[in-house]
């Protein structure tokens, strides 16, 4: 198997390795400090050239404005009664209940507005948990996962809400995933 060695932002050096897919894979950063946040971070080849090392490089130096662009957009998706309205409703008619006591599902949000209608409290508590980039990806140049949490005891991260993006970090779609 052919082995590469690159250098990225956030992951330093790495090996690559050829897979029995046409992708190139750089294993998972795992957990990585993102503010107050823990992002799984992956990156993805078919290519490896200086092109896609810079687009790659590129991405991982503004992850603070790709996590905006996404929080401002499913603010805007929320308001419009797009997939995350559907998606928070989801969670309140149903999965809360089984997770939750009412007692647990207070204090789940004791920390968000409370003049705010349960539903927006909820939309605060959506959090970025993975970021996928596609060198080259089109539509799914970078895939960013959303979910209440980390926790999979939970089911947080069973059921998520994926928005996928181009490479001007403009959302393409938006989606329920699990």
């Amino acid at each position: 198997m052919a082995v590469k060695e690159i250098a990225l932002p956030l992951f330093g050096k790495v090996k690559l390795e050829q897979t029995d897919w046409e992708y190139q894979y750089l294993g998972s950063l795992s957990e990585y400090e993102f503010g107050e946040l823990l992002v799984d971070i992956d990156v993805n080849f078919q290519q490896i050239n200086d092109t896609n090392i810079k687009k790659v490089s590129q991405v991982l130096n503004d992850l603070e404005k790709i996590s905006q662009l996404g929080s401002d957009f499913l603010a805007q998706d929320f308001e419009a009664e797009g997939e995350t309205k559907r998606y928070i409703n989801e969670w309140d008619q149903d999965i809360f209940d089984q997770i939750f006591t009412d007692e647990e599902l207070e204090v789940f949000i004791q920390n968000t507005d409370n003049s705010k209608s349960k539903q927006e409290r909820f939309l605060s508590l959506l959090r970025l948990v993975r970021v996928g980039v596609y060198a080259e990806g089109d539509d799914d140049f970078l895939v960013l996962d959303y979910a209440f949490g980390r926790d999979y005891d939970k089911g947080f991260r069973d059921d998520m809400l994926v928005l996928y993006m181009d490479k001007d970090y403009k959302v393409c779609e938006v989606s329920t995933e699990g």
